[in-house]
């Protein structure tokens, strides 16, 4: 038994000293990466649906005169009509897959900026 760690052990160093940097995959460049800003609105509406454990939990809210809903993944409780939410806009821009000659489209999308002191303190 001691032979064979001590073979996975030489072949492990081995291996990880004589792999070449090109062979170790590299995460492809992003030329468009998205535009995000951030904004704070009132819930005017609260969406929420429960299965078994899992949440959801979204909010209707005024943004640019806008009436748009608003995605909250993170919530341990939703917040009250009323309250006030601190949410990210994200557009992005995606490549011109088979429309041929025509404008590239955009995405835009709306998330819950999430609380990581509460997230870090959740006991659930």
């Amino acid at each position: 038994m001691k032979h064979f760690i001590a073979l996975l052990l030489i072949t492990s160093c081995h291996f990880a000293f004589t792999q070449e940097k090109e062979e170790i995959p590299q995460l492809p460049k992003i030329p468009n990466m998205p535009k995000m800003e951030q904004h704070t609105g009132e819930v005017k509406k609260v969406f929420f649906a429960m299965q078994g454990d899992a949440k959801f939990t979204a909010y209707q809210v005024l943004w640019k005169g806008q009436e748009i809903i608003i995605v909250d993944m993170m919530s341990n409780h939703p917040k009250e009509k009323g309250d006030k939410v601190n949410f990210m806009s994200m557009v992005m821009k995606m490549p011109n897959f088979g429309n041929k000659g025509g404008a590239p489209r955009s995405i835009l999308q709306f998330t819950v900026v999430p609380d990581i002191g509460a997230l870090m303190n959740k006991k659930d």
